[in-house]
């Protein structure tokens, strides 16, 4: 017991100071080898109505226990043949557990999968939104200085200056180091992706990155702004809502108007002219009523009694 303490406080110091998020986990080439084919078997297994290679790449990206073949081919057909779908789903239908913490190796798994099929299409969305990158005052002054290296080196050799007539009184001239320096220069810090070094060429595609969060995004400044100053002022609105009664009137109007299915609302506010025409369209409704219904009593034989009786 203490030494499972132990080994759970050394990871969680371990991944604090490599400021990594908690559900990381570390993955062998032959872990993320079978992440990057789950795309291809989750086709070609719904293509077949299969699940073998499905099947496969989990056992060997480490999932266990395994899932039913018949839960498989159900999750391949509700991702829609998205890699990334599949796994979130699989992940929350089977290997989920309480809580907020990814704290078990299924789910720390998934999410390192996730994040490792991402990554390269996110690398690339980055470079396009973010500013160019630019170079420290380090490597500007050692740019500096290997200029001045080089001219020192091409320039020709300066002529004595004879201020004395003899030469031991002239002021020696101190040589020019040629080459690299002595001095220790410490390497500026440069974040470098050795594994999805890929990202940089332009040729390579990833499998199913149509369908990757940036793929279909399209950063517009002034939309954004336009979009959130809307959703702002209705979201001021719908919280003053109660505090307009004309507002608050007409909604509960439509709302029974909603509710009992009444041909016009109540209230409706109209100029004089469409008042005057709606007036004449009620009177043409009532005399068309009522000549409807002179008609259907004249069809009865009832009241076609009552005529002849009295005549």
């Amino acid at each position: 017991m203490l030494s499972a303490r132990k080994d759970k406080k050394f990871l969680f110091e371990f991944m604090h100071n490599r400021d990594l998020p908690a559900w990381y986990r570390g993955t062998s080439p032959f872990q993320t080898e079978a992440a990057d084919e789950l795309s291809n078997s989750i086709r070609d297994d719904v293509a077949q109505e299969t699940s073998h290679r499905v099947h496969n790449c989990l056992s060997r990206l480490g999932l266990i226990p395994a899932v039913r073949d018949k839960d498989l081919k159900m999750l391949m057909k509700l991702s829609g043949g998205n890699d990334l779908a599949f796994l979130w789903f699989l992940m929350e239908l089977y290997y989920k557990k309480p809580g907020d913490e990814y704290s078990s190796l299924n789910e720390q798994l998934i999410l390192t999968s996730i994040a490792h099929l991402d990554m390269i299409t996110t690398l690339r969305e980055l470079d396009n939104i973010l500013p160019p990158g630019h170079q420290s005052k380090r490597q500007l002054e050692k740019r500096r200085k290997q200029k001045l290296r080089d001219k020192s080196w091409l320039s020709p050799p300066h002529k004595l200056v004879k201020k004395h007539s003899s030469p031991y009184f002239n002021k020696l001239e101190r040589p020019v180091q040629y080459g690299k320096p002595l001095e220790v220069e410490r390497p500026d810090f440069k974040v470098k992706f050795f594994r999805y070094e890929v990202y940089k060429d332009r040729n390579y595609v990833p499998p199913n990155e149509e369908n990757r969060w940036y793929a279909k995004h399209s950063f517009n400044r002034a939309k954004r702004i336009s979009n959130k100053t809307i959703r702002d002022v209705l979201n001021n609105l719908s919280d003053n809502i109660e505090l307009i009664p004309i507002i608050s009137n007409r909604a509960l109007e439509v709302i029974d108007y909603a509710l009992s299915g009444l041909h016009e609302v109540k209230g409706k506010v109209l100029c004089k002219k469409h008042q005057i025409e709606e007036e004449e369209a009620k009177l043409r409704r009532t005399e068309f009523m009522l000549k409807k219904r002179e008609k259907c009593f004249a069809s009865l034989e009832l009241f076609q009694k009552k005529k002849t009786g009295t005549s």
